[in-house]
């Protein structure tokens, strides 16, 4: 995994590059780090209590039915990406 900051105007934008060793993991990482950021931007709009994490936190963590449709519909988009002829 590779990052980089860089400045973007008034701000910094932040590129990740995350190696994948096959199409399927690609789609999987992909599909992982849009929720993790996700979640990063929800907590810096202050949208999420800024609690402490349990280190067990993603065992309790029961994904709602939104979260399952956004990543289903996230996979099937990159999964066209990945493979454009299918």
């Amino acid at each position: 995994m590779e990052r980089r900051l860089s400045e973007d105007g008034s701000g910094t934008l932040r590129e990740v590059e995350h190696a994948a060793v096959s199409d399927l993991m690609l789609i999987e990482v992909a599909v992982g780090w849009e929720t993790a950021l996700d979640f990063l931007s929800r907590f810096l709009r202050g949208d999420l209590p800024g609690i402490p994490v349990p280190e067990d936190a993603a065992e309790e963590v029961e994904p709602s039915p939104e979260m399952m449709r956004i990543a289903q519909e996230r996979g099937q988009t990159w999964a066209a990406l990945v493979n454009p002829e299918s």
